[in-house]
């Protein structure tokens, strides 16, 4: 669910939830609850990968010496286990925190108007009242809000860094009871995540295909459905690149140890932190003196590749930084250039790596929401700023080419995340 654009899980769960729905008899559409539920469904990778993570770097073996002390398996694990994870929960709490404060696009097509958060408040405030000045003031609480969440973030994870230990000969044998949790867990999750997805297929293919077949019709808006897919894919290409470009100079940078990286590398990841919405309003506010540039198409990339910069790099420097300095020190002693040597032992090493973070970096832009809303141009949106206004127009065919959009949206999304997974289970097993 986390790789998924914001507006798709809104329209996943309007799909659920609302007016045709099989859950529409709940009432839930536009209420607090639903909001909630889709944050829920959105943040639990982030648990799962933050906690998961480092759970499964433990060492068993003081779970087992409580067992065999005459301790049952709540008391070793409340003993053991609860004391070792709490500073990463509580890290994945505040991510979560995090995550739920900067939340735009869930709010935009599940709240409606009368649910106001800083977020929404920031582009009320910018792209209709024009009042920037009182945007701004709302931008600045929410960096204050971000800075204050990342360093509760840093510091609950730090007393568990020497529990993390997990030996050759540790494991557990799991008995039947376990297994049986395990298979319940594994399957209810999977039910909840494909559950919304499914319906949103389910609509776009409903009425003898109207989601698809109102793709190629022009709504009111002077463009088609379909052309926001052209559209996103140019900007994807763009972004990607810019954000690969980046990110291969900074994480070679910091592999070599340049001087002024160590600044640059914390920078680079502060987009992951900061809404797209602050940064997008960044690029209103900045980028109008000497020359105004805001109408320009190519800000569009801009800014999303800085959205998927902070992934782009979190996959790209382990790579550099596990190559050795020694290699690249024979290759220079044997003739090499600087850029051959960046050619021929860097980017050879890390060709593998670089396509993942390409398939992240495009995934990321097809699906950016809240800093291209702000700068993109209304006559050629985006498959996530159509899917919106469609979802926000009356009328049947409106609705069904935003499930059109949004079932297409999964399909590439879902390609590109399960091409860098084969990539990374071909890459486990040799092959």
């Amino acid at each position: 669910p986390f790789a998924l654009p914001t507006v798709v899980v809104g329209a996943a769960f309007i799909a659920l939830f609302g007016v045709g729905g099989p859950l529409g008899s709940w009432g839930l559409t536009q209420s607090t609850t639903i909001i909630v539920l889709a944050h829920v469904y959105f943040n639990v990778a982030v648990v799962v990968r933050v906690v998961g993570a480092r759970w499964g770097l433990l060492d068993d073996r003081p779970t087992m010496a409580a067992r065999v002390l005459g301790a049952n398996r709540w008391q070793s694990w409340k003993a053991t286990t609860i004391p070792a994870l709490r500073g990463v929960v509580v890290s994945a709490a505040a991510i979560v925190w995090l995550f739920c404060l900067t939340s735009f696009g869930v709010i935009v097509i599940l709240g409606g108007p009368r649910r106001i958060t800083i977020e929404t408040e920031i582009y009320r405030l910018t792209t209709q009242e024009l009042a920037l000045d009182r945007a701004l003031g709302w931008v600045l609480v929410q960096l204050a809000a971000v800075l204050v969440t990342l360093w509760i973030a840093n510091r609950a994870v730090r007393p568990s860094q020497a529990l993390t230990v997990r030996h050759a000969d540790s494991f557990v044998n799991k008995g039947r009871v376990a297994r049986t949790f395990d298979l319940v867990a594994l399957l209810t999750i999977s039910v909840v995540v494909v559950t919304p997805l499914i319906f949103v297929v389910e609509r776009a293919l409903r009425d003898d295909l109207l989601g698809v077949r109102t793709l190629g019709r022009a709504p009111g808006f002077g463009w088609r459905p379909i052309d926001s897919v052209k559209q996103s894919a140019q900007f994807a290409m763009w972004a990607t690149a810019i954000a690969l470009v980046l990110g291969v100079a900074i994480a070679l940078a910091r592999s070599r140890r340049w001087p002024g990286v160590g600044v640059l590398v914390p920078l680079s990841v502060l987009p992951i932190g900061i809404s797209a919405v602050t940064l997008g309003f960044g690029f209103l506010i900045a980028l109008d003196r000497p020359f105004d540039i805001r109408a320009h198409w190519q800000l569009v990339p801009i800014a999303q590749a800085l959205v998927a910069l902070p992934i782009v790099l979190r996959t790209l420097t382990p790579v550099f930084d596990g190559i050795s300095l020694s290699t690249r020190e024979a290759a220079t002693m044997l003739g090499a250039s600087p850029a051959r040597v960046a050619r021929h032992i860097d980017l050879a090493v890390a060709r593998g790596a670089i396509a993942t973070a390409a398939a992240f970096a495009m995934a990321i832009s097809f699906g950016e929401f809240g800093a291209t809303s702000f700068i993109a141009r209304t006559d050629t949106p985006t498959m996530p700023i159509a899917i919106a206004k469609l979802l926000g127009r009356p009328g049947a065919d409106n609705r069904a080419a935003a499930f059109g959009l949004s079932m297409l949206l999964i399909v590439i999304v879902g390609a590109l995340i399960g091409a860098v997974s084969t990539r990374r289970a071909s890459n486990e097993t040799g092959l």
